[in-house]
């Protein structure tokens, strides 16, 4: 191994302890090995730091029979009551089913997915054919993913005490709960609908399209908070406009009727245009943008964007993937499950 190259293998290995790799990364499972390495684990650990991110550069997608069924799954604004899957809100699980957690802190709750609603060859028909997925994200980033299969709904579930989305909320949001005098841990992602439907290319993210929103957010923010208009939504000690959308935005999706005509007339069409580009998907191929995930070509169970809806941020405005081995999938081994980011 040449100087040049060892060095180039140190870099690596810095820039990934600074940016601790999530669970499941082949880097995180390099560098759990290390304690205290001789000088031949050392070069050993370089050399394989090396031959991961090879392996990553170097990977080319390829189709896989897991890869079928790939669904779209679309934010419905104006739902009906009850849908059968839905994103943030509240899980409904058995009460017998223990709410996930790591390290004794109770798991951000992402979205329940009917089976129903999906194509009956998602992912090559290996997986469950009934009943629902829930997904779930631990607190802090290392703590992984937790997916649980239940074949009833039971009541919506309150979070424990403790559980909070406060470690990937957006700023902007953060900034609205403090506006408000209340703490980023008392946040709840809102419920919306979801519905399934085909698809063969994977959706562009909302904030790729970010000069079209600020568009969009342009009549708003030029308007008076000050007017009796948004007297409803100025909560707090210092109300802007930030606090004042977050609100009836929180609003609006529990129940679109809720919020004033006029106001609903300026905010809306933001809201629209948020929810077009910012569907989850299911199965369908590991984009390379998973960069260790992707040579694993593995089962992805679930992609979701940071999303301006639900008030989440995943990396630096990334999306999250959750994914699973085929064989783990065959055989419903859910703790298997692990999670990467874009980029």
């Amino acid at each position: 191994m040449n100087l040049r190259l060892a060095i180039f293998g140190v870099l690596l290995i810095l820039l990934a302890a600074l940016t601790f790799p999530r669970q499941g990364h082949p880097l995180r499972r390099v560098l759990e090995r290390i304690t205290a390495p001789s000088k031949q684990q050392a070069v050993n650990t370089l050399k394989e730091v090396l031959v991961v991110n090879e392996a990553a550069l170097d990977f080319e997608p390829t189709p896989q029979l897991f890869h079928a069924g790939w669904s779209r799954l679309d934010l419905v604004l104006e739902a009906t009551e009850n849908p059968s899957s839905w994103i943030g809100g509240l899980p409904e699980m058995p009460t017998d089913i223990d709410w996930p957690e790591t390290d004794g802190k109770a798991a951000l709750f992402l979205a329940q997915i009917a089976m129903s609603d999906l194509p009956e060859n998602i992912w090559g028909g290996i997986g469950p054919k009934s009943g629902w997925l829930l997904f779930f994200l631990a607190p802090q980033d290392w703590g992984g993913a937790r997916v649980v299969h239940i074949e009833e709904r039971g009541a919506p579930r309150p979070y424990p005490n403790g559980a909070c989305i406060e470690n990937y909320l957006q700023q902007s949001d953060r900034d609205a709960m403090t506006e408000i005098g209340r703490t980023a841990e008392d946040f709840r992602p809102p419920q919306i609908a979801l519905a399934a439907s085909p698809t063969d290319a994977q959706p562009r993210g909302l904030f790729s399209r970010i000069t079209e929103l600020d568009a969009l957010r342009k009549p708003y923010y030029s308007t008076d908070v000050s007017a009796p208009l948004f007297e409803p939504f100025a909560s707090g000690p210092n109300p802007t406009h930030l606090s004042i959308e977050m609100l009836a935005r929180q609003t609006y999706l529990q129940d679109p009727n809720g919020i004033p005509a006029e106001m609903r007339e300026i905010l809306e069409p933001m809201w629209k245009f948020a929810a077009s580009l910012e569907p989850a998907t299911m199965s369908g191929p590991v984009e390379t943008e998973f960069f260790y995930t992707a040579p694993d070509n593995p089962v992805r169970l679930l992609r979701l964007p940071s999303s301006l809806l639900l008030g989440w941020q995943f990396g630096d405005v990334q999306s999250l993937g959750i994914f699973i081995a085929p064989e783990d999938l065959r055989a419903g081994r859910w703790d298997k499950v692990w999670f990467d980011y874009t980029g």
